[in-house]
């Protein structure tokens, strides 16, 4: 399998997009940026759409995909799965003619096909056994095991600190890759646990809680206005091999898990041989080009650089007047 990231922020702006996971081209994780990070053409060629839940940065791009499949006058209807709860919502507050293009509305029996998925069953979604799970969440919320078959991988969709969901992972030892979530930071516990999400500390706690063996653990839904201090924050994280999914990444699941990982990193004590020596008194963008030298990137002021090391992963930001070097493995 393989999953292209259409989207991963737990926010909108420029540069990033709402959730969504595109599994090899015709099975689409939630529809958050759907419509602004695919082509018209690999709108249409989407057959599957599994709703996580139905809280508008999931479902934002699903009134566009609509739209051009009735004006491509696509015949195969797309089919859509969710929780019983979260398609009354999409049903009864979304597919409206006074929100949407009154003629999809008007389409609407032949453009989708609605199917409910119940936590604890096995579903049959094209080539693909989708597996729901409970999450802690609202409006319906689900994460999916999503299999084809060697290859497995847990989406999460968004979850506050959950039981049910680690407890399934640990029954599921095939699965190789998990994608979950971390939005707040630490300061902004009580907000998370209001709104069922995570920071890196309760991250952590339920990692734990999980007992991760050999999955290779991805993180999405970060708030953009507090990326500087999560990525602190996580880096503080030592006990698990994080990393974060970016905007237009590809995960092959064959290629990622031949890669080496956890206590194959590189040890941080050792990180400081990758670093470039830089003169504090003048401005760091124009000594960029140790950066290129050293690594064979180049970027723009402000620009969040992510290159391989040796062994291990190092994320660069390089800003006006400033550096900050992370230690967290966050490919």
């Amino acid at each position: 399998m393989k999953i292209k990231v259409l989207g991963c922020m737990g926010g909108r702006i420029p540069g990033q997009e709402l959730t969504g996971l595109l599994v090899d081209g015709e099975l689409l994780l939630d529809a958050g940026s759907a419509s602004v990070s695919l082509t018209i053409t690999e709108q249409n060629q989407i057959k599957f759409l599994i709703l996580s839940h139905a809280h508008l940065d999931h479902l934002y791009g699903l009134a566009f995909l609509l739209e051009h499949r009735l004006y491509a006058d696509i015949q195969e209807p797309l089919k859509i799965f969710a929780s019983s709860e979260a398609i009354e919502i999409v049903k009864n507050d979304f597919l409206l003619d006074e929100i949407l293009n009154p003629a999809v509305i008007q389409n609407l029996e032949r453009l989708v096909i609605l199917s409910v998925l119940e936590p604890g069953k096995s579903y049959e979604v094209g080539k693909y056994k989708v597996e729901p799970v409970l999450v802690n969440h609202f409006s319906g919320p689900l994460g999916f095991f999503v299999s084809e078959g060697d290859s497995q991988f847990l989406f999460s969709s968004d979850t506050g600190p959950s039981e049910t969901l680690w407890e399934q992972l640990k029954a599921h030892s095939e699965c190789q890759l998990l994608i979950t979530e971390v939005s707040f930071p630490n300061r902004l516990e009580e907000v998370a646990r209001l709104s069922r999400h995570l920071t890196p500390l309760l991250l952590k706690e339920e990692l734990t809680k999980a007992q991760i063996q050999n999955q290779v653990i991805y993180l999405y839904h970060l708030k953009p206005g507090y990326l500087d201090l999560l990525f602190q924050e996580l880096s503080e994280i030592f006990e698990f091999d994080l990393h974060l999914l970016k905007l237009g990444m590809e995960l092959d699941l064959d290629v990622l898990l031949k890669k080496p990982r956890g206590a194959e990193a590189l040890p941080s004590e050792s990180a400081h041989r990758k670093v470039p020596k830089f003169d504090f008194s003048k401005d760091l963008y124009e000594q960029r080009q140790s950066i290129e030298r050293e690594f064979g990137v180049s970027f723009e002021q402000g620009v969040i650089i992510f290159e391989e090391g040796e062994l291990g992963r190092h994320l660069y930001i390089i800003q006006e007047g400033e550096v900050e070097i992370y230690r967290i493995i966050l490919g």
